[in-house]
């Protein structure tokens, strides 16, 4: 049998609550023996307990009690119309950052939201109360009345949730926050199942001749119009203590600036690739079970079950709820929390289908004790079932939501969870109606008798009623549950094996839990937060691939001719705090990609096969180009609408036909890539830059790694920490010899900007640039040398890891030894100021040489065409190379650009 609370509300469990908070029973470190002063906070906690169940009243009277009370007069199309009411509680997530940002200081950011709701809430009730027991008497129920009505206290309850979800962070104390989700089930458990099974139970008047009279009576002890009366008068005696004796403290969490922050982070979240797959897997995994747990429990009832022994077998499933409910959690706590869910997905199946089965041979004289025997065993397991799915995704959730925007990142998913379980009720309750072919045959074989024929329809308990008035019988031609219930079966069995389980089976935990998919989501939720879309990166967009071009592959040209200019200001006012940074650096990521965009364009898969090197290199490029074009699109949108966002220039890098020399410049330039590691997000003013371009380091340390190991069988690990320089613009500068002079689009700003256009330093002699060494500085380019003063002292500065050692420096000698202090990993810097430790960039007056260290244990290709400046010798021989430098400068100057 089915259970009876809806999805996304198991036994009053709210999924969103659930991680949002520290499980039950977790000890806060550092508390004396491990135990929590619970007594200081134990008003606060009955306070919560009190507000949840008031909440999961009117729960229980929508998702529970009355579609059992009004199934006699309704059909399953208006039965499916009343469930709609339900709604609001799985769609929450759409207003809950405006309960969360907008607020009376005067009365409290919690309270400006629970006391007006609980006014009107109890005042609903009051006067529904009144009512109730009027309208349910009449003939046709104005069930589209009813659905309204309800509607709308669900809708008051779920806001009223998120208002005390977040007054219970700041309500207890830190070391009691944990039975916050305590209160919680408490509180809503007992609100709803007071509104289903105590008051069904006592609502019926076989329940109540049976156990609580000695004189049989035609009602039950308890109205439903005096239930809501009194829970009226509940509201608002709670809501008056509130008003006047319970005073909120000013919260100081923080608040949302911009309420549109939250809804584009939502929406960019959505549009992940692998986000759309996670959405698709919700939306259609519980398609297999709802007309069980929708239909069955109401047809089981048409059959002859007694509405209180149906509440009696939710009453007995409870405490079975919370004794798997642990082992459940236990369960899906690995590293694999979906394979209890999907083998819970065929248990459900399997109970979908023995709920059919004990509809259809439901006992002619009534339910057994047998019989409800097994109707109970089939709860509770199925029951099980559906924890077991329930801890496992919510356990799931845990695993790929991305701290950095978590609240909004679980009610999201949650959202979507619970809208699987909630849309499709509507339409299967339709579809039983629309399916069932049902009339009412008359006893009597006169054509003359106005009760001879058959009656259109026998569905509803009013119908039937009138049939047997005349002395007519309901024959059922087809039922529509039956007809629903297999075809869902069948739809939930296919999504099993075509969709879900090869999902699963390929661990999507792994695609979304890893960095991959947290990074993406951080630099989109970053984006967000940083302001509108660039105006180039949507327009241009190009049709059916990832926004940041995550899966396109190929060799043509992901920005042709027609994207290249740059994109001018399409608003007035002053540039963003950050604008300067993007533009530097989209005009460096520019390079990047063009660099890449050679290499696919002038290689292919053979020319790396023929040299040794393995059979997916090719493929990998491609990747890596098409990150770097998301990577473009990242800085243009970071870059706000009041200020330029830079175009491509054309580019020479030097690698010329050889296949080997730009895999060898590739690495390089991804060793280089690690300064995205170093200092990065100390330059930029906002958190969002900061998140954006941390995110961007992670795939950019994949990039090194692979080609390290797989190209060049090298070891990746170059020490604990990477090395940070603080001059950014220094070393962007050098990058520039790469641009062919006139080939920038003119509207671009000047790059780098600010430039102090310093002379570049390369190295000579026979030794090696390591610790120990004595090496030879010189220019590399004679006409453009520093003005030393005479008599002024000049030091050479080392950067390597965290560390600044600096040495005299003789301008006219300029022979100097590689700090011993320095490690042979990683890279090292050297500038010439006329400071020791170069304190200013005005300091420096050449400079900066870069020496990858690393590099060194490669065999650079013998002959390397690069451009007239850059001079390249072997490896072998102790030289490095002006062209690897260049390049190696031009990425480590973005980690730079932190400190500057």
């Amino acid at each position: 049998m089915g259970k009876l609370a809806p999805e996304g509300f198991e036994d009053g469990r709210d999924p969103g609550m659930q991680q949002r908070r520290p499980s039950v029973g977790a000890v806060k470190k550092g508390t004396a023996g491990g135990k929590n002063p619970l007594w200081k906070d134990a008003g606060n906690i009955v306070l919560l307990i009190a507000l949840y169940m008031l909440q999961g009243v009117p729960l229980g009277l929508s998702f529970g009690a009355i579609p059992f009370l009004l199934k006699s007069k309704l059909s399953y199309k208006d039965i499916a119309l009343f469930s709609l009411s339900s709604y609001p509680y799985s769609l929450k997530l759409l207003w809950s950052p405006i309960v969360d940002s907008i607020y009376l200081k005067t009365i409290g950011r919690r309270k400006s939201w629970i006391v007006p709701i609980q006014a009107i809430t109890g005042l609903a009730l009051l006067g529904l109360g009144l009512r109730i027991e009027s309208v349910l008497a009449q003939d046709t129920l104005p069930v589209v009345t009813l659905a309204v009505t309800f509607t709308i206290l669900v809708f008051l309850c779920a806001t009223q949730d998120i208002a005390v979800d977040g007054w219970a962070l700041t309500l207890l104390r830190d070391e009691n926050k944990q039975f916050a989700s305590t209160a919680q089930t408490i509180g809503l458990n007992t609100g709803y199942f007071l509104s289903f099974t105590v008051f069904l139970a006592l609502n019926s008047p076989e329940f109540c001749n049976k156990y609580l009279r000695s004189t049989p009576m035609e009602l039950g002890v308890l109205a439903l119009g005096s239930y809501l009366k009194f829970w009226g008068v509940m509201f608002l005696i709670c809501n008056a203590w509130l008003i006047f004796v319970k005073k909120e403290l000013a919260d100081q969490t923080e608040t949302i600036d911009d309420i549109k922050i939250v809804y584009q982070t939502i929406w960019q979240v959505i549009k992940m690739p692998h986000m759309k797959k996670l959405t698709g897997l919700l939306l259609v995994a519980k398609i297999g079970f709802i007309a069980n747990e929708a239909v069955t429990p109401l047809k089981l009832l048409d059959k002859g079950l007694k509405k209180e022994d149906m509440a009696l077998s939710v009453l007995i499933d409870f405490p079975f709820q919370l004794f798997f409910g642990y082992y459940a959690a236990k369960w899906s706590s690995g590293k694999q929390p979906l394979r209890p869910w999907l083998y819970a997905f065929y248990g459900r199946l399997g109970f979908a289908a023995l709920g059919m089965l004990l509809v259809r041979y439901f006992p002619e004289g009534g339910a057994s004790g047998g019989y409800f025997f097994v109707v109970m065993a089939a709860t509770v397991l199925n029951s099980f079932m559906s924890t077991v799915q329930f801890v496992g995704m919510g356990s799931f959730f845990t695993k790929i939501s991305d701290p950095l925007i978590g609240g909004t990142y679980m009610t999201l998913l949650n959202t979507l969870s619970n809208l699987g379980g909630t849309w499709p009720r509507f339409f299967v309750l339709e579809a039983v109606d629309h399916f069932t072919h049902s009339h009412c045959e008359a006893n009597t074989k006169d054509p003359s008798d106005p009760k001879w024929g058959v009656l259109a329809a026998c569905s509803t308990d009013a119908q039937k009623a009138a049939c047997k008035e005349i002395g007519g019988t309901c024959i059922v031609d087809r039922d529509g549950y039956y007809v629903v219930g297999t075809a869902c079966v069948a739809v939930g069995l296919l999504t099993l094996l075509l969709y879900v389980r090869p999902m699963v089976s390929r661990n999507l935990v792994m695609h979304l839990s890893t960095s991959h998919f947290l990074a993406s989501c951080l630099v989109l939720a970053s984006l967000a937060a940083a302001g509108p879309l660039g105006a180039r990166s949507v327009a241009n967009q190009i049709p059916g691939q990832d926004p940041l071009y995550s899966d396109n592959r190929g060799v043509a040209d992901i920005y042709p001719a027609t994207n290249r200019d740059a994109i001018l200001p399409t608003e007035k006012g002053a540039p963003g705090p950050d604008d300067n940074l993007f533009q530097n650096l989209l005009a460096a990521e520019w390079q990047i990609y063009e660099f890449y965009q050679q290499g696919v364009e002038r290689f292919n898969q053979s020319d790396f096969t023929a040299l040794g090197f393995p059979d997916t290199t090719y493929e990998r490029i491609q990747t890596i180009r098409d990150n770097e074009a998301g990577h473009l699109v990242i800085f243009q949108d970071a870059i706000t609408n009041t200020s330029i966002k830079p175009g491509p220039c054309q580019y020479d890098f030097g690698f010329g036909t050889s296949a080997e020399l730009w895999l060898y410049t590739l690495t390089t330039l991804e060793v280089g890539a690690k300064a995205f590691l170093t200092g990065l997000v100390l330059q930029a003013s906002q958190n969002a830059s900061k998140a954006a371009l941390v995110a961007i380091a992670e795939t950019e340390t994949r990039h090194e790694t692979w080609s390290l190991i797989d190209i060049w069988k090298n070891d990746p690990f170059v020490g604990p920490v990477d090395t940070i320089y603080p001059f950014a613009n220094q070393l962007l500068d050098v990058t520039a010899d790469f641009v062919i002079p006139g080939t920038c689009p003119s509207a671009n700003p000047p790059y780098p900007s600010p430039s102090q256009h310093l002379p570049k330093l390369v190295h000579t002699g026979p030794n090696a640039a390591i610790p120990g060494n004595k090496i030879t500085i010189d220019y590399a380019n004679a006409s453009h040398v520093p003005v030393y003063k005479p008599g002024q002292q000049y030091w050479a500065n080392f950067y390597h890891a965290l560390s600044t050692i600096s040495v005299p420096f003789d301008p006219i000698v300029r022979n100097v030894t590689v700090p011993t202090a320095f490690e042979t990993k990683g890279a090292i810097l050297i500038n010439i100021a006329d400071q020791e430790g170069a304190p200013t960039a005005e300091s420096v007056v050449a400079g900066p040489l870069l020496v990858v260290v690393q590099l060194l244990a490669l065999t650079a290709p013998e002959k390397v065409p690069v451009n007239a400046q850059s001079i390249t010798a072997p490896a072998s021989s102790g030289a490095g190379t002006v062209g690897a430098s260049l390049v190696f400068a031009f990425t480590a100057a973005v980690g730079a650009l932190l400190l500057a």
